[in-house]
């Protein structure tokens, strides 16, 4: 994973500089430093990501994503996941716990 725009803390200071391939002792580094996300660039120069929990996704392993989809149904199993704002409601939930079984992975 590459940096795709420079990284400050909160007062502006520059933390990493674009271009920087993020290694496991700099996501340490950032979350130490209070930062939450960092735009990166794709495989292939695609445009930057910001958060993106797909990408993240992709990095954790199968035991967790069943453990993420277990954790949705157990959460929703009484509503109808038809409805547009369950839809919504649910992606923004199965974000929210990939976002948290990455950060335990990350800090394990």
């Amino acid at each position: 994973m590459v940096l795709g725009a420079d990284v400050k803390d909160l007062s502006g200071r520059l933390l990493l500089n674009a271009g920087t391939e993020v290694q496991q002792q700099h996501l340490k580094v950032l979350r130490t430093w209070g930062v939450s996300g960092v735009e990166v660039v794709g495989e292939g120069g695609e445009e930057p990501a910001v958060g993106d929990s797909h990408t993240v996704a992709a990095a954790l392993s199968p035991e967790a994503l069943t453990a993420i989809e277990g954790e949705i149904e157990k959460r929703f199993v009484a509503v109808t996941l038809s409805h547009p704002v369950m839809v919504a409601l649910v992606a923004l939930v199965r974000d929210d716990l990939t976002m948290h079984y990455f950060d335990e992975a990350l800090f394990k």
